[in-house]
């Protein structure tokens, strides 16, 4: 009986496991959902409860007051700060973080100007509460 000849079935190029993820822009969504993912993160709802009770602090001053290490609060920091929930400023070697208030409040009456348009409250004479 001849040998059998083995040959390779996967191909050189793969097709992507899962197909690429449809991005909404953010007028599409009619809000900012990376504001809203931000605050999604408990560790990220830590971090703007510590700025908001001690005001601007590093790095490591955050970090020393939860148990994740000093890269993964820079990362939440960034996350935070592209959302717009923070504002960073270097001093000398560091650098430090503060809550962005106005930031904040301008995105959050954005959204309640779109939820009155949206969704406005109900008629006195309708009943409806």
């Amino acid at each position: 009986m001849p040998p059998t000849l083995i040959t390779d079935t996967m191909s050189t190029t793969r097709e992507p496991k899962t197909p690429p993820k449809k991005t909404r822009s953010r007028t599409q969504v009619g809000f900012d959902t990376d504001f809203f993912k931000a605050l999604a993160e408990p560790v990220r709802q830590k971090i703007v409860m510590i700025l908001l009770t001690q005001g601007r602090l590093n790095i490591q001053e955050i970090s020393d007051q939860l148990v994740q290490d000093r890269s993964v609060v820079s990362r939440h920091l960034t996350t935070l700060k592209l959302a717009g929930f923070v504002k960073s400023y270097k001093v000398q070697r560091y650098t430090e973080y503060e809550l962005d208030g106005q930031g904040v409040i301008s995105k959050l009456e954005r959204l309640l100007s779109q939820l009155k348009n949206c969704c406005p409250p109900p008629d006195k004479d309708s009943g409806c509460n």
